[in-house]
């Protein structure tokens, strides 16, 4: 018995140690630095919900005025999920230097995950193109959960498109949409992970909770905008009024 247990315990360490590795080997999928020759700031919160799962994002420098972004979340946790989100990363990078058009890019998206994904899994995503020059983006979503804009006054804008989910039926079309950038706005790029998660009293944070953290958070920076958007997610519910019955 206690060889058995001592093979179990050697098991259950290496497979730990291999997660731990499929973690880190996951985060180095993001982006280690931002391009700073743009007129944009970025800043990033990446807390996924075990130790490895399918979330993922990417900034990438086209050409000298286009910038690339892409969020994508794959279904399921673990490590089919991060698996799949390499050959997505791999994907993206490809076609996305090969147009400006994110619609055309979750369409050659689409195709090439169905082809190769046999597992069932599926990737909701939301990709723009941004013309550094006239500030114009160009946005896309598959799947994914409404992104946010909060303009520099406070109020804030969803980026809806009609799209299908990628991987799961080929040879359909993605809608594409424009708008312009200016100076003081900021684009709210999340997985359902945040807008889900329960606030301190229970209700779900919901789109409104991230718009209202930006807002009240105006002229900040993009580092102090993510730590206080978590902040206000995890913050405690507030103490009853007096004489309130719990």
């Amino acid at each position: 018995l206690r060889e058995t247990l001592g093979k179990l315990d050697a098991a259950n360490r290496q497979l730990v140690e291999e997660l731990n590795l499929a973690s880190e080997l996951q985060k180095s999928l993001l982006p280690r630095a931002y391009p700073t020759d743009a007129p944009l700031e970025f800043a990033h919160k990446f807390i996924p919900l075990n130790s490895i799962g399918g979330d993922f994002f990417d900034v990438l420098r086209l050409d000298e005025r286009t910038l690339g972004l892409v969020i994508a979340d794959v279904s399921g946790h673990g490590v089919g999920p991060a698996l799949v989100t390499a050959m997505f990363k791999s994907s993206f990078g490809g076609e996305s230097r090969r147009g400006k058009s994110p619609a055309a890019w979750m369409k050659a998206l689409n195709e090439e995950l169905g082809d190769n994904l046999t597992t069932g899994h599926y990737v909701t995503a939301f990709a723009a193109s941004i013309d550094l020059e006239t500030l114009e983006m160009r946005f896309c979503s598959a799947g994914h959960p409404n992104q946010l804009i909060v303009r520099a006054d406070g109020r804030a804008e969803e980026l809806s498109t009609m799209g299908f989910l990628l991987g799961m039926v080929q040879g359909v079309d993605y809608e594409e949409k424009t708008i312009s950038l200016e100076g003081g706005d900021t684009i709210v790029l999340f997985t359902d992970g945040v807008f889900e998660s329960p606030n301190a009293g229970g209700a779900p944070f919901g789109r409104e909770g991230i718009a209202r953290s930006i807002a009240s958070r105006a002229g900040e920076g993009p580092a102090a905008l993510s730590d206080g958007l978590i902040s206000d997610l995890l913050a405690p519910a507030p103490p009853p009024p007096p004489g309130a019955r719990e």
